[in-house]
């Protein structure tokens, strides 16, 4: 089952959409509705806090989806899209619903299902689903270069079908620049994220340093416990790194940094 956490419609235009899934049964099928109401009873919002309960709530599923509702302004929605866009799938409803909410709630969940039909796609197409995955790297850290630099701002929209289907052959034009052929152990060739500074991202070494929530999850996939890259120069020469919050973290060609999914130094670097 696929879980859709609806966050942000005012208390009785959420218990609306709640009575007419149950009595029409019309929600598209596989799918299960979870809602978290706006804490104004007049406005359609969320807080931060809230933020941080749909995803706990989108945290029972890996088949998760978080839709936003709000009226606010602009800066108010980036705030909280920025909040949760690289741990769990989130969009926001097109306001323009709200009304047939309202009036014609059976038109309204019609339109929601048209939603649901390309988050399917997004699950089945887009979403990672191993560490192997381009879309675990952290893209603060990763240094790319156009047409590929955009990849998770990419992998975050929604609204477009025919731009998500574009999507899919540039996750596989990116595997092809920067998954790169290296001698492992043993004598044998094994594949690593490789980026234009030379940075390598292994990602198959011992666990530790856990993450705490949400920064386990990515893109409503739920990372091992202690997962994390172990990133190295390639070329064997002094390199530096730069992490979440922008600092450099530098070392010798012979050291290597602990960054876990989302850019942040984790455990022990060496």
């Amino acid at each position: 089952m696929r879980l859709l956490v609806v966050a942000g419609l005012t208390p009785p235009m959420s218990k609306r959409l709640r009575g007419e899934v149950k009595r029409s049964g019309m929600l598209r099928s596989g799918w299960v509705l979870e809602t978290i109401d706006s804490k104004n009873q007049r406005m359609h919002s969320i807080t931060s806090e809230q933020g941080m309960d749909a995803m706990r709530m989108a945290s029972a599923s890996e088949n998760a989806h978080i839709i936003g509702v709000s009226t606010e302004a602009g800066q108010a929605r980036q705030r909280l899209s920025s909040l949760i866009r690289s741990f769990f799938r989130f969009r926001w409803l097109d306001n323009r619903l709200l009304e047939s909410l309202n009036s014609n709630a059976r038109e309204f969940i019609s339109s929601l299902n048209k939603v649901l039909e390309e988050e399917e796609y997004w699950a089945e197409n887009i979403k990672p689903t191993g560490v192997a995955d381009a879309l675990i790297l952290p893209k603060q850290s990763f240094r790319t270069r156009a047409p590929h630099s955009n990849l998770w701002e990419e992998c975050e929209a929604y609204g477009n079908r025919a731009i998500a289907a574009a999507f899919v052959r540039h996750l596989e034009a990116f595997r092809q620049a920067y998954n790169k052929r290296s001698m492992g152990e043993g004598n044998k060739f094994v594949h690593w994220w490789t980026d234009d500074d030379d940075l390598v991202f292994k990602h198959r070494g011992a666990p530790h340093g856990i993450a705490p929530f949400p920064r386990d999850w990515k893109y409503s996939m739920k990372l091992a416990a202690g997962f994390h890259y172990d990133v190295q120069s390639g070329k064997n020469r002094p390199y530096g790194v730069i992490d979440s919050s922008g600092e450099t973290h530098r070392r010798a060609g012979d050291k290597h940094v602990n960054l876990d999914a989302h850019g942040y130094v984790r455990g022990s670097s060496s």
